[in-house]
């Protein structure tokens, strides 16, 4: 009995595979594109979700293969519980306030006729606009390159391009109150940065025959701005620490006889409140800071976590060759210079010649790693020749050094 229930089973089985196979359809032969499929194509770029998860960008466009197809590009804004959609032409590099109520983007030009403006070597400008996502009411900036939200949502930061041909590094700066729809204009700003409770925004100007250079403090809140120092120098580095409350950056100038800057470190602690306290470096005065060397602004600038330090590089300073000759000396090398065509190797060295042309610029901006206490006001050297590099603990306690000169290694450029 079980036999043949197995038997009719298995008929049964064989019966429903047969008929199956005999109902699927033939293999379709698969398709060959065509130039005329390509058109079809669509890239899917500017995405961004807001901190709320409500909202959602993207731009679905055709990649730009045909110089002469149109400039497709479309930023979708989409409310993502709604069939709401903002739609914005030529909107690029979107970004949505921590509190998801607003977005900002730049806005291109046409890229035909940017390219257009570009081959008569005129400027191509570009705008930032501010959307309000509830009313979607819009305010825009003309001419601005770039933006930056606050993390309290309080206010947008627009940066305006620098002029033409200008010799200092200032450019507009205007930062817009996001509560009450003012803006508050600054110029000749070379650096800013908004700390990171979103409460202070602290700036550098580099203006015109330095005049009125400085490092500066905006309350974001009231649009009240503080001077903490100003002087006919360039000031550059400047950081918040993470709290927020204490701020520091390098002011110098260079002198015509040498290679590097002589830069001074200025720091400031207690920011926002009532007392705020400076801080100062000065190598020229210092006992404990090294001869022949300064603070340089090609190192790294930062603070410990509870701002008690201040952690930066410094260099050798150098006389500058050019300084030397005259005029006209000068002009006769570099019309006789010619580029070496030989590279020689010494058996002592520690890398072979191609790393270290493709190292030669990092060696020359090298800086050793250095920290000034500010309570203790003391400096100290933290590397040097004999050990190069070293890692700092976020507390400013510890740090652990390195030397490779026994081991070398590496011999690929990096």
């Amino acid at each position: 009995m079980t036999s043949r229930v197995n038997c009719l089973v298995s008929t049964i089985v064989l019966m429903i595979t047969v008929v199956t196979a005999s109902q699927l359809p033939a293999e379709t032969e698969k398709k060959v594109l065509t130039m005329d499929d390509y058109g079809l194509w669509r890239t899917i770029t500017s995405t961004q979700l807001s901190s709320d998860g409500n909202w959602i960008t993207y731009d679905y466009r055709k990649p730009e293969a045909d110089e002469d197809a149109p400039d497709e590009r479309n930023l979708q804004i989409k409310h993502l519980a709604s069939d709401k959609v903002y739609q914005v032409p030529f909107a690029i590099s979107p970004a949505f306030s921590d509190d998801s109520k607003w977005i900002a983007y730049t806005i291109d030009l046409d890229s035909k006729e940017a390219k257009k403006l570009r081959d008569q070597k005129k400027q191509v400008q570009q705008k930032v606009e501010l959307l309000n996502l509830k009313t979607g009411d819009k305010v825009t900036w003309e001419n601005a390159t770039s933006f930056d939200f606050s993390k309290s949502s309080n206010a947008l930061a627009i940066r305006k391009p620098k002029s033409r041909g200008a010799e200092h590094d200032g450019s507009d700066l205007v930062v817009h109150n996001l509560n009450s729809n003012l803006d508050h204009h600054l110029g000749s700003v070379s650096s800013y940065e908004i700390n990171k409770p979103g409460t202070l925004l602290a700036y550098t100007r580099d203006a015109v025959d330095k005049t009125g250079n400085g490092l500066y403090v905006m309350d974001l809140a009231s649009g009240l701005q503080t001077p903490l120092d100003q002087a006919a120098a360039t000031y550059s580095l400047m950081t918040w620490d993470e709290e927020g409350t204490a701020l520091a950056a390098l002011k110098g100038d260079k002198d015509k006889k040498y290679l590097q800057r002589e830069n001074q470190l200025i720091a400031f602690t207690a920011l926002g409140s009532e007392s705020p306290v400076r801080h100062e470096l000065n190598p020229a005065g210092n006992r404990d800071f090294p001869e022949d060397m300064v603070i340089s602004e090609k190192g790294r600038l930062s603070w410990n976590t509870d701002a008690t330090m201040v952690f930066f590089g410094i260099k050798a300073q150098e006389a500058d060759p050019k300084n030397k000759k005259s005029k006209k000396d000068a002009d006769k090398d570099k019309k006789n210079s010619q580029p070496p065509d030989l590279d020689i190797w010494h058996w002592k060295d520690l890398r072979i010649q191609s790393v270290q042309r493709a190292r030669a610029n990092r060696e020359r901006n090298f800086t050793y790693r250095s920290v000034y206490n500010l309570k203790e006001k003391k400096f100290v050297q933290l590397a040097d020749e004999t050990m190069r590099d070293i890692t700092i603990t976020r507390d400013g306690k510890w740090g652990v050094g390195s030397d490779e000169r026994e081991y070398p290694h590496g011999n690929s450029p990096p």
